[in-house]
């Protein structure tokens, strides 16, 4: 992932404690699948090296992400993160950030619901900041497999959160040894969670 790619989800993460990450795309349609990639590549990443305070669940939306919002919503993130595949007139694997007010002018190959109505539902039925990456596909003809420009720009996009999730988690560690009195009592709180990821299918 591009440094200015990295410096601004940096900024855009700040304060996270708990991240839904929402895969998007049809695994049966070549690079489209690179929503979904990122989350199962993130998954056993976060399975290797599980967060000590950060909470991280990834979710596949496929193509009809509609069906998984209710688990987001029940899950209650401070922050979401959505991938997906999308014509933004770069090389194939270039990733970056499109804003909400810019979905509706970009191209996001195979959704049953436009993802302005999904981001802006979760966003009112959340209160959670939403964060929306774009990858640049290359093919996306039925039954073809993913491009290998796309596979790795999937490992990188996805080492590239980790890194970033794994900097939120520490800073939530010394958060939370700031809260402990002498003698190793807890003032409030304990882990947020394991840090996993759950596919929800």
């Amino acid at each position: 992932m591009q440094r200015q790619m990295s410096e601004t989800l940096k900024a855009r993460l700040e304060g996270c404690r708990r991240v839904a990450l929402l895969g998007i795309g049809s695994e049966l349609r070549g690079d489209d699948a690179a929503g979904i990639l990122v989350v199962r590549e993130m998954g056993k990443l976060v399975s290797e090296g599980p967060f000590r305070c950060l909470d991280v669940a990834g979710f596949e939306g496929a193509n009809a992400p509609e069906n998984v919002t209710g688990y987001i919503r029940s899950y209650k993130p401070s922050h979401i993160l959505v991938v997906d595949a999308a014509e933004i007139g770069a090389q194939v694997g270039f990733c970056r950030e499109i804003s909400i007010s810019e979905i509706s002018e970009t191209n996001f190959s195979t959704h049953t619901l436009p993802l302005k109505v999904i981001a802006d539902y979760l966003e009112q039925s959340t209160g959670a900041d939403i964060v929306v990456l774009g990858i640049q596909p290359g093919p996306v003809g039925f039954a073809m497999a993913p491009t290998l420009e796309l596979v790795t720009a999937v490992a990188r996009v996805s080492h590239c959160l980790y890194g970033l999730f794994r900097e939120c988690d520490r800073y939530l560690v010394s958060e939370q040894s700031a809260s402990v009195l002498p003698g190793g009592r807890m003032i409030s709180g304990g882990l947020v969670g394991s840090g996993t990821t759950h596919d929800v299918p």
